[in-house]
């Protein structure tokens, strides 16, 4: 450090500090990086629970309207309703479809995490399909005129098995789902938490570079200027024994150093004219 130049040590100094805004700088888009995929994670995971939900309320819908056209004694309102039927199973597909796109678009970490989940999402789908099998076969029972024959299809044991057994399986899947979102909050809330601690610290450690270089700088600039401007107010009061320290190998050194040879040079004069 004592060779170097003024110039230098300022551009040293502030190359330190540079390196530690570039450093901190790297954090803080990492750690935005890391927060942004969490987020992310949150909102594909409440996707899938809406999805999920949605396919859940089209389940029970379905159901719903197959006790609509059983108990319905209008001809009109049994066609009505058997038209809703028909449209109410084909929203559960749908569902299901967007359920399954979604699944294909979130990020569970893995690529056999996504498989696993895809997998899970076709069992669910197979209880719903066994469903409305049973429920189709049962389409000619709803039919007849005896109404406690009809009530018995409907509610025949296979067919509400089937049934609530589809219903808890998307239920399931949703109650999962929840829990990873939870997971991913927790893990944002962590990860927010640890960048504020992060930034607080390497605040004050650039806080303290700034201070130590400011300081530095200004103890080797101002010990050297002060030395100086000592050694020529001695010498402009005429005290040619003058020697000003040479302290450092930087301009003010070399200034000293000129100094001290122009004091010496008048000192042998000085002799020699005496």
């Amino acid at each position: 450090m004592r060779n170097m130049t003024v110039a230098n040590k300022i551009l040293f100094s502030f190359s330190i500090l540079l390196v530690a805004f570039v450093a901190f700088g790297l954090f803080a888009y990492h750690s935005v990086g890391e927060l942004d995929d969490l987020n992310t994670g949150i909102n594909q995971r409440t996707t899938l629970v809406d999805r999920s939900n949605k396919i859940s309320q089209a389940m029970l819908q379905t159901r719903l309207y197959v006790f609509y056209q059983v108990v319905s004694v209008d001809p009109a309102k049994k066609h009505e309703y058997t038209e809703k039927l028909q449209q109410s199973r084909q929203n559960v597909e749908d569902a299901f479809a967007a359920l399954r796109e979604a699944k294909k678009n979130t990020d569970f970490g893995s690529p056999d995490i996504t498989k696993q989940a895809l997998s899970e999402l076709g069992a669910e789908q197979e209880l719903w399909e066994e469903y409305k099998r049973l429920s189709q076969e049962g389409d000619k029972m709803k039919e007849s005129e005896n109404r406690e024959e009809a009530e018995a299809a409907v509610l025949s044991d296979n067919i509400v098995e089937a049934f609530d057994k589809a219903v808890a399986a998307i239920n399931q899947d949703a109650e999962n789902c929840i829990r990873d979102a939870k997971t991913q909050k927790e893990l944002s809330e962590a990860k927010e938490k640890q960048i504020i601690i992060i930034t607080v610290i390497s605040l004050l450690v650039v806080i303290a570079l700034t201070l130590a270089v400011f300081f530095w700088l200004r103890r080797e600039i101002n010990s050297a200027v002060q030395n100086f401007l000592q050694g020529v107010r001695r010498a402009a009061n005429g005290d040619l024994s003058v020697h000003v320290p040479v302290e450092n190998h930087d301009e003010f050194g070399e200034m000293a150093s000129a100094f001290n040879g122009m004091i010496d040079n008048v000192r042998s004069m000085t002799k020699k004219i005496q």
